[in-house]
């Protein structure tokens, strides 16, 4: 744009160029170079990711790369040389749709070998953009053949402008979007927000004309010009859609976001996509309809959009999922920051400076003032040098990725939570979850099934736990505060929110099954850290920001899934409780405990005189409260048999 003649001084080696020539080579490395590859390389991995499996074939994937990069330098560079003709674009065009085929076909086998695992919106925006694009390469190539009059007589000039709309736009966007509602949702361990809109971002998208890559109209007819204009308002809805629903899914997660230089380079996008598709409605519209009133701001919204958008998807990918790909750690972490703010300043910078250049062209144009692009050359100028922080970013990306590919440091696999019980002796009976958890038995634990004979004293099963004594229902010590006190963690070891709600429970009565159906307000079985907020604030406890919540909630995240269940949520309480219980603070007073030490008879720590008490002031619901340990204990200290289920217990301690 600046110096249309920059490029002469190589006709003195022989060589010439045509304007035409230069845009070929452009919109070749750029959609079909730069953006389809790294989008078809993702589109790969997140079907095979997300479907719990294997692409289908390896071999197909790996020659049709080959194929793709050799296609490619060829329709790059051959028009700089020789005349392109219609024939030799059809035979591109051909040659090109054989490839996103055996692409197909390679998704559909890995999306058929998924088992019972349900189709993620990624797999839709993927499938939907290779079947789109098959057909509107098909199409393009009977134009390059079947042109002028012809094709008009034909009927076919309607059908190859709208492929070409599928190719500069359906195509990235579906992809783009793939990749983000694939990185967010990964990347924030959070489930995407609202189904409704992922559903609305993926059916409006391959219903209407995109704003990316517009240019004017070749319909015949009103009707045919106000149907193009209604799909052109459309088209804006699923990009708005889909970014709000991927900004509603990073609500309370940024920290995770901002911590991973791909996650960063996907949210900046998501959040530039809206921006950037509204400006470039307006001057859809003016392409379409053949005005010409925004001058060159299409032109421009498309570079900021392939460029800016699109290079931030490029780079989530290069950050993100390559490292994944080939199993290896990414080499530096710096880079990917570094190149991921050149490509926003140098992308968004030359968007917003050819923005300027354009709507001063067109005030400079209204005014009468010739010659305009002469007073604009400083804009152009301007633009360039910003945009060279693109340039940057792709060589420093390319050189991390490159650094990744060859690191001698793989990815360690994922090791489960244990809750620190790694086996359980169990012998037949009937127990309950919420029984087994109390013992300490985690997701993780394994449960041994044993049958040993009878005492035939008593009659009596034993359950075996390891090394403890043994009832008939399970693991039983003669005291419940020494074996807690030996086995609890330091209270200062958790989170005073989690304390204090520790505490409430026990106060109020509250199971943790009961408090996790007040926390789940979906009623979906896990807990977000936006319902803990929630129920923390709901129930007086505390008001927390969220990224305080954040850590409650790994405190407690036992698989690593970003959510609580049920388990997760009562292993934590009950440790919590048992540091509680063994640091003799109940109430959250230590003071009370040695309020009268003349009450505690025997000197010791005063847990005869509390169960004492107790015993005397407990009914039969605030006994059915304790555990059976407890209950035992109190038994033995009035010298009442402990045999014999909880009921037994509190029979004979009622009297």
């Amino acid at each position: 744009r600046y110096d249309a003649k920059a490029l002469d001084s190589l006709t003195s080696i022989g060589w010439s160029y045509s304007a035409s020539a230069m845009d070929t080579l452009v919109e070749q490395s750029l959609i079909w170079g730069f953006l389809g590859m790294t989008l078809i390389g993702a589109s790969l991995h997140i079907n095979s990711r997300v479907n719990g499996g294997r692409i289908g074939s390896e071999a197909n994937a790996s020659m049709v790369a080959f194929a793709w990069f050799i296609l490619t330098l060829t329709a790059m560079f051959l028009p700089l040389f020789i005349e392109f003709e219609g024939f030799y674009f059809a035979l591109i065009e051909i040659i090109y749709a054989t490839l996103v085929t055996a692409l197909l076909v390679n998704h559909l086998l890995t999306l058929g070998g998924r088992g019972s695992v349900p189709l993620q919106i990624s797999s839709w925006f993927i499938v939907m953009a290779h079947l789109s694009l098959l057909w509107a390469l098909l199409v393009r190539a009977a134009g390059h053949i079947i042109s002028g009059d012809l094709a008009s007589e034909m009927e076919m000039v309607e059908l190859i402008w709208f492929a070409d709309r599928v190719v500069l736009g359906w195509f990235p966007l579906a992809l783009s979007l793939a990749v983000l509602y694939h990185v967010i949702p990964k990347t924030s361990k959070a489930p995407i927000w609202s189904r409704s809109l992922s559903l609305i971002s993926f059916t409006l998208l391959f219903v209407s004309i995109p704003v990316l890559g517009m240019t004017e109209t070749e319909v015949s007819g009103d009707l045919m010009l106000s149907v193009a204009t209604i799909l052109t308002v459309v088209g804006l809805i699923p990009l708005l859609a889909a970014s709000s629903n991927l900004i509603a899914t990073m609500q309370g997660r940024w920290e995770r976001i901002l911590n991973t230089p791909g996650a960063t380079a996907a949210a900046s996008a998501t959040l530039l996509l809206p921006i950037l598709a509204l400006i470039g409605f307006f001057s859809a519209l003016d392409e379409l309809n053949g005005a010409h009133n925004m001058g060159g701001v299409q032109a421009t919204i498309d570079h900021g959009i392939l460029w800016t958008v699109g290079g931030l998807v490029a780079l989530s990918v290069w950050g993100n999922l390559f490292p994944e790909v080939v199993g290896r750690k990414i080499a530096s972490r710096s880079k990917p920051r570094w190149a991921f703010w050149m490509l926003l300043l140098g992308g968004f910078g030359s968007t917003v400076t050819l923005l300027m250049a354009d709507f001063s062209s067109i005030t400079l144009a209204d005014a009468g003032v010739e010659e305009t692009a002469t007073h604009l050359s400083g804009y152009y100028l301007t633009a360039a040098a910003i945009f060279y922080g693109v340039v940057i970013a792709t060589f420093v990306s390319a050189v991390n990725v490159i650094s990744t590919l060859f690191s001698d440091q793989a990815v360690e696999d994922a090791v489960a939570v244990s809750s620190g019980m790694t086996s359980y002796n169990l012998r037949p009976g009937t127990t309950s979850i919420r029984s087994l958890i109390s013992r300490g038995v985690g997701v993780d634990t394994e449960i041994i099934v044993s049958v040993e004979e009878e005492e035939e004293a008593t009659g009596i099963t034993e359950v075996g736990v390891a090394v403890a004594l043994h009832t008939d229902e399970g693991v039983v010590m003669p005291t419940a505060a020494p074996i807690q006190a030996a086995m609890a963690e330091p209270l200062s070891n958790f989170e005073p929110e989690l304390v204090d709600l520790a505490r409430w429970m026990s106060s109020s009565g509250t199971t943790a099954i009961e408090l996790f159906t007040k926390m789940d307000i979906d009623s979906d079985g896990q807990i977000t850290a936006f319902e803990v907020r929630e129920g923390l604030a709901d129930l007086d406890i505390a008001d927390l920001p969220p990224w305080d919540v954040e850590k409650l909630v790994s405190a407690m995240d036992l698989d690593g899934d970003g959510n609580i269940n049920i388990p997760e949520l009562e292993i934590h309480m009950l440790r919590v409780k048992n540091a509680i219980d063994a640091a003799g603070d109940d109430d959250g007073d230590d003071a009370d405990a040695d309020d009268d030490p003349a009450d505690d008879d025997d000197g010791d720590d005063g847990e005869t005189a509390e169960h004492e008490m107790a015993a005397d002031s407990f009914n039969e619901a605030s006994l059915k409260k304790l555990k059976k340990a407890e209950l035992v204990s109190l038994a033995s200290e009035r010298g009442l048999s402990s045999r014999g289920t909880k009921a037994d217990i509190i029979s004979r301690l009622l009297g």
